[in-house]
């Protein structure tokens, strides 16, 4: 299903998602490093991939790129995966497959575009977005297991903290959204707990900090080179204002916004106790709100101001957010039907908004597939 999705959107030469330019960026791969205009991880995997099947004879860009493509996507499946079983949620093969298809709830007398102006928790159509979601998944759940860790008195190995900044450098390295959003977010909580706790565990949140550190030189120079790149015509520099651009395709941010975390938002209301006592849900909705504001002040100037640069730091935020709530929810109905509880508002109403993205999901698969509408 990902390799038709991704085959069609790249042979589709009119459309105006984003895989006609990164493919370029793929195919002469060496241009666009030696200038800093590649992220580099899913450009070289294409490049590698092209260059093996065009030996052969038999392999297109296009093909290569979907082939790639499909495999990150899988690559997200089974991370999601990883995390729900870890959790012991019986069908996390299920879930995880509603987590890769997820998007806002599609309200056509609102908005007859799914996900222009809105964002979501699933991005088909920019793959170097796509490349960093494994990473920022597991480095996410990797960072809540040393938090946990921390708060429970419990030793943190040498290979724990490494696994952590290699997670981290390894999703700068693919596109540095992920952390764009949960570096700031981070500190945001650390500082706030060591104001609760009183500087209870300031050494070990410092040491949390510290497997950021090897990104920051790196991150520093993607900077300049996307946003003021002398051998880049394209590039004009950052500007601030309130949802300049990007959001002309939609009549509100802001109920485009509650769109899209319709039921992370209702799961969390109605399961407050658990959120309020969970570390996970303030650093996922700290995450959310940071990356908000950034897509909401910052904007890229000249050619590319509508291309919405600033806000894949939320789309990426969104994912996590999805997971971490469906995963409890999942976990939820595990055990009412184990335990033959009833079902109460609390579970009936957050499954049929869970059921509303879904079906909002399936309609965005539909018209990728079958017209030149992606968005």
């Amino acid at each position: 299903l990902t390799f038709f999705i991704v085959w069609k959107q790249a042979c589709d030469t009119v459309s105006t998602t984003d895989y006609q330019s990164h493919m370029m960026f793929a195919k002469y791969i060496l241009n666009y490093v030696r200038t800093g205009q590649s992220y580099f991880i899913w450009h070289f995997l294409v490049f590698a991939t092209f260059a093996a099947g065009s030996t052969l004879g038999t392999m297109t860009i296009e093909v290569s790129c979907a082939l790639v493509t499909a495999c990150i996507n899988l690559a997200v499946y089974l991370v999601i995966h990883r995390v729900l079983k870890k959790q012991d949620v019986r069908y996390a093969h299920l879930f995880a497959f509603v987590l890769c298809i997820v998007m806002p709830i599609y309200l056509p007398f609102y908005n007859d575009r799914i996900f222009l102006g809105q964002g979501g928790p699933v991005t088909w159509h920019n793959p170097t977005n796509l490349m960093v979601k494994p990473f920022a998944i597991a480095g996410f759940f990797l960072l809540l297991q040393l938090l946990y860790q921390i708060r429970n008195n419990e030793k943190i190995t040498k290979s724990e903290y490494i696994s952590l900044a290699v997670l981290t450098f390894v999703s700068v390295l693919a596109k540095p959204s992920y952390v764009q959003g949960i570096g700031p977010a981070l500190f945001i909580l650390l500082l706030l707990l060591c104001i609760k706790e009183k500087g209870k565990y300031i050494k070990q949140y410092f040491c949390l900090l510290l497997t950021f550190a090897p990104i920051v030189p790196l991150i520093l120079l993607q900077f300049f080179a996307a946003f003021y790149n002398s051998s880049d015509e394209r590039s004009g520099g950052i500007g601030f204002g309130w949802f300049t651009p990007g959001y002309g395709y939609a009549p509100s941010p802001y109920l485009s916004s509650l769109l899209v975390v319709a039921f992370p938002l209702l799961y969390t209301l109605l399961h407050y106790r658990k959120a309020a006592s969970d570390i996970a849900y303030p650093l996922a909705w700290i995450f959310v709100i940071v990356s908000w504001l950034e897509n909401a002040i910052l904007y890229e100037k000249g050619e590319r101001m509508q291309d919405g640069n600033f806000s894949w730091a939320l789309q990426l935020s969104y994912t996590i957010l999805f997971v971490l709530t469906v995963r409890d929810f999942a976990k939820d109905v595990q055990d009412n039907i184990r335990e033959k509880k009833k079902w109460t508002i609390a579970d009936i109403l957050p499954a049929i908004v869970l059921c509303c993205h879904i079906i909002s999901g399936v309609i965005y698969i539909y018209r990728l597939l079958t017209t030149n509408m992606w968005v």
